[in-house]
């Protein structure tokens, strides 16, 4: 069912895949490779549901029970030697893992909500509910113990230091999306506003700083997760300084921005262009990574009364819209200093990827809700202040409203639809030239494959159906999806074969059945026969 005020989508001029032609033209490509699973899915039981449910929860404890035992309190675990996986210090800017890595127990900040996800399954002979329950409080406790529980006082110390006080170099969308958004998803789960089956948390309206939550394992839940939440993104913000009001990709947890000379951080005057350096480090930022920052930053600021995330990750996310070609495209590079755009790509996929989710689904989280206070209340204690959003003019009430944001929603994909959708081969988005649509490659990347769940969510269903059906034949084809696929060629392009796990294929797979029930995409959600591939850590 389409969202309130979402506007139904024309294909292009081309047969649809829902008349005769259209669809025997896209059953065509794929039915040799998927019609040997249809009878199976067809005839999917509900105890075979169940086993598949119970290989899915078997498959997460494998991973998470041996980082919990091999590698915490570091990040993660490498598969194959079973060590754990830490920053690189030899090589600072090895930011391929560097800028994920922050040395703050990623792994376990990642597996809380999935953790409480599992506590609400079916009663099952596994015990798989009551056992997550459990897992998810001694994980919270276990994080508490290393970084403390987010007070200024003798508490807040933990066995790694206080909070997220590391000297580590990250990239700030990573940090926001697994770090803040974890420890954010997690916190709700702990005080009931996310449900677990059998979790009853009578806490309504009650201060739980005052009134903590007894859990089992003896630990008493009174915050921390929140309090550790607004430890880590204040020590984002400094990033946030720029001319543009777009985020410099890095940040150190420690020390801030010195590596970023230009910044009106480092001026006490304010943004001053004339006085511009030469950087010693990069600024290009992306647009995903500017712009993709708004729920996390939102859902914070309403907890916590403190409005300076909301309106820096706002502010950001306008200022990449606002750079928009006049076709109404936006790229994938752009300099976080000078505002201008880095190549002259667009597209769907990697680096402008989750823009387009972060602008529906904003809309999503704040309908039905007052636009946010901007004042910043008297309670919030002044040292080691830092607020970017003082060196800009407020966001006004369009800025802040879910209509301005579902409205950017709406003119992005009508803009992909007019100049990058493509029905030759198969229907898919190609990369084309910012400002003239023209076509400049031809191939799909493995980030791509969210974009038909986004336009499940939106409504835009047959568009959905149609554009997941090319990424459904290559996971048939390889048991993955490859880096790059290039639909002129059929090939893997430039030997990026590589899949590193991306769930983008299986979400839209998974939104899919449950807009349309058809069973066909379940047998998408828990993947086709397996084919064994190369150790690599």
């Amino acid at each position: 069912m389409p969202l309130p005020g979402s506007a139904g989508c024309k294909l292009a001029s081309s047969p649809s895949p829902t008349t005769p032609c259209g669809l025997a033209r896209l059953v065509a490509t794929c039915a040799l490779l998927l019609l040997p699973w249809l009878a199976p899915v067809l005839a999917m039981s509900p105890g075979r549901i169940a086993e598949l449910r119970q290989e899915t929860v078997a498959m997460f404890y494998h991973g998470f029970d041996n980082y919990m035992k091999i590698a915490f309190p570091e990040d993660e675990l490498r598969p194959v030697s079973c060590t754990p996986l830490t920053r690189d210090p030899i090589n600072p800017r090895n930011v391929e893992l560097n800028d994920v890595l922050g040395n703050y127990s990623l792994t376990l900040i990642d597996s809380l909500s999935t953790l409480a996800i599992l506590a609400s399954a079916p009663p099952d002979s596994q015990n798989t509910g009551p056992k997550a329950l459990a897992g998810f409080q001694d994980g919270v406790a276990a994080l508490v113990v290393q970084y403390g529980d987010g007070r200024a006082g003798p508490s807040g110390l933990g066995a790694r230091g206080r909070g997220f006080d590391v000297d580590s170099k990250v990239q700030v969308f990573e940090t926001v999306i697994r770090g803040v958004g974890g420890l954010l998803s997690a916190h709700l789960f702990a005080v009931g506003e996310l449900p677990i089956t059998g979790y009853d948390v009578k806490k309504a309206g009650l201060d739980i700083e005052k009134h903590p939550i007894a859990w089992p394992n003896g630990f008493r839940y009174n915050g921390q997760l929140l309090r550790l939440a607004l430890d880590l993104a204040q020590r984002l913000l400094p990033a946030f300084y720029t001319q543009t009001g777009m985020p410099y990709p890095r940040v150190n947890l420690r020390h801030g921005i010195p590596f970023y000379v230009n910044s009106p951080l480092h001026d006490t005057a304010g943004p001053s262009p004339d006085k511009a350096q030469t950087s010693p480090e990069i600024t290009e930022t992306c647009s995903a990574g500017a712009g993709s920052l708004v729920l996390e930053f939102t859902v914070l600021s309403r907890l916590t009364g403190d409005p300076r995330f909301e309106q820096a990750a706002k502010r950001a996310f306008w200022a990449v819209w606002s750079r928009r070609s006049n076709i109404g495209l936006i790229g994938a590079g752009v300099d976080a200093e000078e505002g201008h755009w880095i190549g002259g790509f667009s597209g769907i996929g990697a680096g402008i990827d989750s823009f387009f989710e972060y602008a529906l689904k904003t809309h999503i989280l704040l309908s039905g809700h007052e636009l946010p206070n901007q004042t910043i209340p008297n309670h919030i204690p002044q040292e080691s202040w830092l607020d970017p959003n003082q060196i800009y003019s407020p966001l006004s009430d369009k800025d802040n409203s879910p209509d301005s944001f579902l409205e950017a929603w709406h003119h992005a994909h009508a803009a992909i639809k007019r100049h990058l959708y493509s029905d030759m081969h198969h229907p898919h988005y190609v990369n084309a030239h910012i400002s003239t649509g023209s076509p400049q490659t031809f191939w799909i990347d493995s980030l791509g494959a969210y974009y038909s769940g986004l336009l499940t969510l939106a409504g835009e269903l047959d568009e959905a159906i149609e554009t997941h059906l090319l990424y459904t034949a290559l996971w048939t084809r390889y048991s993955a999806l490859p880096e790059r696929w290039s639909v002129r060629d059929g090939n893997v392009e430039g030997g990026l074969g590589w899949w590193p796990g991306r769930p983008e294929f299986i979400e839209s797979t998974y939104h899919l059945y449950r807009a349309t029930r058809d069973p066909w995409y379940l047998m998408w959600v828990v993947g086709p026969p397996r084919r064994a591939h190369g150790r690599e850590e």
